[in-house]
């Protein structure tokens, strides 16, 4: 039995995967059900590497049956992936019996594997195997492309949890833009193309049959899946015990509906947050929620969000830090020796990033340019 670079790296790969794997499922966590869920996506997704090692050992030709397993089984990766996504979105999420259904489609496409190939003589099986033709649905582009689509739909469908976190997370809190879980995004990308590279890789295996570009393209798949592996480790390890969930409420609530504010409402609610604003100051609070928000306003949460949208077009994110930037503006106007940084922990900004993003959004300019500009200064303005 012989590794190629591709065999041993996915090797690699999948002993770190089972091993992580492992460690996750036996740390003590607070939240258990996202911890096991991150131990059962790291296990099934080394499936599909021991499957490469398998092919690029020659043991698939001695155990004709071996082959298939890993990737068939490793399909379900992706929609516990997607369930992984809702814990670290929602506050209150709990696996249940309907879950299950998620999975429906990976019973069909083994049951449909177990028969085209686990089913069929020994002869039909290393013609498969050595990627001879044969009357096997599995060497049908359309049916493999059919394969891909499964998790390819779950890859999508755990963006789309996570684009709506980002969206609820911007509604209801003042201190984040819901950038808790751009990893998560950064890593699906990943996945997105590795699986278009993967789609290409079987491209040239089945149909156009060209070795060198074959290799090229599955030691890219392998060497790729190190590198976001490693970066998706190591940040849902981080998002274990520090993500940031919302209450489903919140991800999923209904626009308005029977709870639109008429116009003369609208405006007369819109004059007491302005009030509430300029009199209180609550934006200097870091901390800031909506709902803490409207218990100073005789209005609901719900209401509030949907006057600060409807009235000013933001979110409630980019509503409260466009009043912190304007009291940045008035720190900086004030007193030309403060420090930047001082300023933004004052404004009710927590970090540099966002103080920096917001203050050019509202400005068009970074808060030391803005401030030489208002001052006439020539001088390096402080930012410590």
């Amino acid at each position: 039995m012989a590794f190629g670079p591709a065999g041993l790296v996915a090797a690699a790969g999948a002993v770190l995967f089972l091993l992580l794997a492992a460690l996750t499922a036996i740390r003590p966590a607070a939240n258990t059900t996202r911890t096991r869920l991150f131990a059962a996506f790291l296990a099934l997704f080394s499936l599909p590497l021991l499957n490469i090692v398998i092919a690029d050992s020659g043991l698939a030709l001695q155990f004709p049956r071996l082959l298939f397993i890993g990737n068939t089984l490793g399909l379900a990766a992706a929609p516990v992936l997607y369930l992984f996504a809702h814990s670290l979105a929602l506050a209150d999420f709990r696996l249940k019996r309907r879950d299950a259904v998620h999975f429906l489609p990976l019973l069909v496409i083994a049951a449909l594997v177990a028969w085209q190939f686990h089913a069929q003589p020994l002869a039909t099986r290393l013609a498969i195997v050595s990627g001879e033709s044969t009357d096997s649905w599995l060497d049908a582009p359309a049916f493999v492309l059919l394969i891909f689509a499964y998790p390819l739909a779950y890859l999508g469908l755990t963006l789309r949890v996570v684009w709506r976190y980002e969206r609820a997370s911007r509604t209801v809190r003042s201190s984040s833009d819901g950038r808790e879980l751009r990893w998560l995004t950064v890593s699906l990308s990943g996945l997105l193309g590795g699986a278009i590279v993967s789609m290409a890789h079987y491209s040239v295996v089945h149909v156009w049959a060209l070795p060198l570009l074959s290799w090229a393209l599955m030691a890219i798949l392998s060497g790729g899946t190190l590198l976001l592996g490693g970066y998706f480790i190591l940040s849902a390890f981080r998002s274990l015990d520090a993500a940031a969930p919302l209450e489903a409420s919140a991800v999923g609530e209904a626009k308005y509906g029977e709870h639109r504010l008429a116009e003369d409402e609208l405006a007369g609610l819109a004059a007491a947050l302005d009030a509430h604003m300029a009199a209180d100051a609550p934006h200097l609070d870091p901390d800031l929620t909506l709902e803490a928000l409207a218990r100073g306003l005789p209005m609901t949460a719900r209401e509030l969000s949907q006057v600060i949208n409807r009235t000013q077009g933001l979110s409630f994110y980019e509503f409260i830090a466009r009043w912190r930037v304007r009291e940045a503006q008035r720190r900086l106007r004030a007193d030309s020796r403060v420090s930047i940084l001082t300023v933004m922990h004052d404004s009710g900004f927590s970090s540099k990033s966002s103080f920096a993003a917001a203050f050019r959004r509202e400005t068009g300019m970074t808060p030391s340019t803005w401030r030489s500009r208002i001052t006439g200064s020539n001088t390096r303005p402080r930012t410590t």
